[in-house]
């Protein structure tokens, strides 16, 4: 469950059920005992601490390469339906953010960015 998430993650796909196809017709192999989309976002939801969890398990035994690069991507926090007008969403700790298209992506996005600080010869993601 934790590896569809994470390709699914990391291939941008943002139709869960159009991603599940695609892993039944080309990655049957890999995974015989794909449940049905509503089972899977049910198990994704019982592992997202496990998921979140598993970078920093992978990461803790490798040497860190002294050659780093951050990214960032604009992070999902409200779907574009659920807006209505001028909004802001309030997040954690008095951080603020507005809702506004983010022209990289082509979407509409809230205005907080995920950063990763990743390793440029191994490209391991590191925070």
């Amino acid at each position: 469950m934790l590896a569809i998430a994470l390709v699914r993650h990391l291939l941008g796909c943002h139709s869960e059920k159009a991603f599940l196809e695609e892993v039944r017709r080309e990655w049957r192999h890999r995974f015989p005992h794909l449940p049905s989309q509503s089972e899977l976002a049910r198990r994704l939801r019982w592992l997202h601490v496990a998921f979140e969890e598993l970078p920093a398990c992978l990461m803790a035994n490798l040497p860190e390469d002294p050659w780093q690069q951050v990214d960032t991507t604009a992070l999902p926090v409200k779907h574009p339906s659920r807006v209505r007008g001028a909004d802001q969403w309030q997040g954690p700790g008095g951080l603020v953010a507005g809702f506004g298209w983010d022209a990289a992506h082509s979407e509409w996005t809230c205005r907080f960015r995920l950063a990763l600080r990743s390793e440029l010869a191994s490209r391991l993601v590191r925070a």
